[in-house]
């Protein structure tokens, strides 16, 4: 683990080094073609968002959140919590 954590920072300060030794106004223009990426793919989640919400017969169901543990078909699980039930025993004096 340490080893990973020694290459990891190495590497974070080679890359560093590097942008350090990079001209400040190709570091301007790295920078800006990151953010101008960033935008377009924000703005394109959007359109995909906004085209599939004024789709029509979009519906949303809404119903009750059921219980998966609790099933129609099969009996009921009996909780595995001994620890529960061992010091319900004790408070209640039985054995």
């Amino acid at each position: 683990m340490k080893n990973l954590r020694t290459s990891v920072n190495n590497w974070f300060d080679k890359l560093n080094g590097q942008w350090r030794a990079m001209p400040v106004k190709k570091q301007h223009r790295c920078t800006l073609l990151l953010f101008s990426v960033y935008a377009l793919l924000s703005i394109i989640v959007l359109v995909n968002v906004c085209y599939d919400v004024a789709k029509p017969g979009n519906t949303i169901r809404i119903e009750h959140i059921e219980n998966p543990v609790i099933r129609q078909d099969k009996p009921p699980v009996s909780p595995q919590d001994s620890i529960t039930t061992t010091l319900e025993n004790k408070k209640y004096g039985r054995q």
